[in-house]
């Protein structure tokens, strides 16, 4: 709940990331912007009724040169396009993945299963925020797609690819967006794609 709160709290910390020399400086700066942004929520908390939590996941992506790293925390998703092939490089942190993992649910299983929403992990619900990072090397071409899951829950990943088979980022962000609202999106849908030249 008060997931615009959430959101907005975080996106403000992480706007006032201030530029670093080197990917290890930049990773840094962001884990401490976003640790920051996790007290201020569970600072304000306190001012809600017990019941309602201000939360927010978060998906963040640092290019550097050749270099890049992807944080995130909770069920929305950082994908890679590269030699025309989409991979998912983020794991949920959900309860369905945990099933998953342990074999007691299929994918398909997953999509209608009860607890869909349910997230493990996000920034502003407990006292410590834990991240999950990679840092790799780039190549040019390399294209990445940040959602949410008003996304990814209404596309397969070979939709998603299919779809950004286009040299216009502007024209697959609208492709995507326009599929999932005709598809109902009951759900917030953001998309940023980002091309490494």
């Amino acid at each position: 709940k008060a997931g615009d709160v959430a959101s907005h709290t975080v996106t403000q910390a992480l706007e006032d990331i201030p530029p670093s020399a080197t990917m290890p400086d930049l990773i840094h700066s962001t884990r401490q912007a976003l640790e920051e942004a996790n007290k201020t929520l569970i600072e304000l908390a306190q001012q809600f009724e017990s019941s309602r939590v201000p939360g927010s996941t978060v998906a963040v992506l640092l290019v550097k040169e050749h270099e890049a790293a992807i944080l995130w925390a909770g069920d929305s998703r950082i994908y890679r396009l590269r030699s025309g092939e989409l991979a998912q490089i983020t794991r949920d942190h959900s309860h369905v993945q945990e099933l998953m993992d342990q074999q007691l649910i299929s994918e398909e299983e997953a999509e209608s299963h009860p607890m869909a929403n349910v997230i493990t992990r996000a920034v502003g619900i407990d006292a410590g925020v834990e991240l999950d990072i990679l840092h790799f090397d780039t190549i040019p071409g390399d294209r990445f797609l940040l959602c949410s899951d008003g996304l990814s829950r209404l596309l397969s990943l070979q939709e998603i690819e299919n779809l950004m088979h286009t040299n216009d980022l502007e024209e697959s962000v609208q492709s995507l967006l326009h599929t999932a609202l005709v598809r109902g999106a009951p759900d917030n849908v953001t998309i940023i794609s980002v091309s490494v030249l």
